[in-house]
């Protein structure tokens, strides 16, 4: 048992580190598009490093002002899936629903990397599947508009607070769901610790 709360404590650490990382990116104006459990390092210190910015994108590199319209931020750009060179954004399984082909002529912004970030912390959360069609599957299930949630996350009171997290950061509606900053602000995040060799 206590085997298990060291490591719940090291999801939550990593979680908070993933955050900070996808923070930094946003503050350089960029969308990663690209985020998924493969495309988080650790490095020998056990902290986390992003890679794999070969979808990344900028508004001046791929997305466009729509000055039109008059209820969108000059900071919130728009694209349409068919502009993308690589003619696909993202893993499907990690990608945001208004990225999806029936979603194409919708706009995006920052908050597709939430989306993925919601993704990712759901498989940090469940134990190892046993085969690679049921994590599929269940990760389908997630991925609906009514996010359904396996009953070993949401029959466990020591997980209340993740179910928390993944119902904010799958919300279909990317208006809905939080920025980086306001999730790393948010009281269901854990608290940022400063390691003894940091000090």
């Amino acid at each position: 048992d206590g085997h298990l709360y060291e490591n719940k404590e090291r999801i939550k650490k990593l979680f908070r580190e993933i955050v900070e990382g996808i923070w930094h990116i946003h503050q350089q104006g960029m969308i990663h598009r690209d985020l998924k459990c493969e495309n988080i390092f650790l490095d020998s210190k056990d902290h986390v490093k992003i890679g794999d910015f070969g979808l990344a994108t900028t508004s001046v590199l791929a997305l466009q002002y729509q000055n039109n319209d008059t209820n969108q931020s000059m900071h919130a750009p728009k694209m349409s899936y068919g502009d993308s060179h690589t003619g696909q954004v993202g893993t499907a399984l990690y990608c945001a629903p208004e990225l999806s082909q029936k979603a194409c002529k919708s706009t995006y912004n920052q908050k597709v990397d939430i989306y993925s970030l919601g993704i990712i912390f759901f498989e940090m959360n469940m134990p190892r599947f046993s085969t690679g069609m049921e994590r599929i599957q269940t990760i389908l299930q997630l991925r609906q508009p009514e996010i359904v949630i396996p009953d070993l996350l949401l029959n466990d009171e020591k997980c209340k607070n993740d179910v928390e997290i993944l119902q904010l950061l799958l919300n279909h509606n990317p208006s809905k769901r939080p920025t980086s900053e306001e999730l790393l602000q948010s009281e269901l995040m854990p608290a940022a610790k400063v390691e003894a060799s940091e000090m």
